[in-house]
């Protein structure tokens, strides 16, 4: 125990201080008061609770800065968009201001004017017409095929060779129809004349059609309606030409012509004299497009584009083009 006043350690139950000579007093516990000077700890009293307010302080401090980073000013409370999501923003921007593409309806000029076997004149009917046709601004091109005994479409208006031998057709210097195919790609809309009569010719040129994927790049047209009927019956949607003439090719009159289910367009010859505005409203009433062979100098042109005939055959597309920009609808 210790003494209360001195603080000195002196024998449990002294009754009196051997230090200071003060008397000790009974303490309730245990008999004697412990000395009140004992210390619990060495650090002063009033650290704790400066600690405590210090640390008060500093959290305080902490949370205002945290709030004023989150929370800003005003002009940051609406969030701002990432630059990954401004560029998807753009990029949207720019798909919706793409070109439409070719003229899904084929109204356009480039859709009426047909370049006749591609440019000039003569046979036509090769890669360097076509090529020249192009470079004119010509979109649709047409081919004249025929049918080899083994099978194979040759481009040629000579008739004569449908059932002779493929070296005996390239030895005449014509191309295949899937050369042409390959050569051109989607960058043509072939008008395709089949001369052959034997619906194995339409067959192949279906099969050709698929290998290499222009079911939207072929216009079909014959003489022979049997050729159109088997072609569309495989392509509803393409556009298919029924020929009408006064030669030995011709099948069906211009009456039978318009009554076709098959056909979408009925072409006449320009130099039989069939290119009048009687044949092209009788057209236009049968619901059928009205077609002309072949339009070659600037006033035949004019006069089919006033008539409003819906396509034409020439072998000057590019003069062609340049009046349908003049005087087209």
């Amino acid at each position: 125990m210790f003494c209360e006043h001195c603080g000195q350690k002196i024998p449990e139950g002294a009754t009196f201080c051997e230090y200071c000579g003060a008397p000790v007093e009974p303490d309730a516990n245990n008999g004697y008061s412990v000395d009140k000077k004992q210390k619990s700890s060495d650090r002063p009293r009033w650290l704790l609770p400066v600690l405590f307010l210090g640390l008060a302080a500093v959290s305080i401090a902490v949370g205002m800065f945290i709030a004023s980073v989150a929370g800003g000013d005003d002009s940051h409370d609406k969030t701002e968009p990432t630059q990954t999501e401004t560029v998807e923003e753009a990029d949207g921007e720019a798909e919706s201001d793409d070109a439409a593409g070719p003229d899904e309806d084929k109204t356009g000029p480039e859709y009426r004017v047909y370049a006749a076997r591609g440019v000039g004149g003569g046979e036509g009917n090769d890669f360097y017409s076509f090529d020249k046709a192009i470079d004119q601004g010509a979109l649709c091109v047409e081919q004249d095929v025929v049918m080899s005994g083994q099978g194979t479409l040759f481009v040629t208006r000579d008739r004569g060779y449908n059932g002779a031998s493929d070296s005996v057709c390239a030895g005449a210097g014509f191309p295949k129809l899937e050369d042409v195919f390959e050569r051109y790609g989607t960058g043509m809309v072939y008008v395709v004349e089949i001369k052959a009569e034997d619906t194995y010719a339409a067959d192949e040129l279906i099969r050709l059609i698929y290998d290499y994927g222009l079911e939207d790049n072929v216009i079909i047209q014959s003489f022979f309606p049997k050729i159109l009927k088997r072609v569309k019956s495989e392509f509803p949607e393409m556009t298919s030409i029924i020929l009408h003439d006064s030669g030995g090719m011709n099948r069906v009159s211009f009456g039978e012509a318009l009554d076709l289910e098959y056909a979408d367009m009925v072409a006449v010859n320009e130099a039989e004299g069939e290119m009048t505005e009687e044949n092209c409203t009788a057209a236009q009433n049968a619901g059928k497009k009205f077609a002309v062979w072949n339009l070659d100098s600037e006033s035949q042109i004019r006069e089919a584009i006033e008539m409003g005939v819906d396509a034409y055959f020439t072998r000057e597309p590019g003069l062609a083009l340049k009046l349908e920009e003049k005087y087209g609808y």
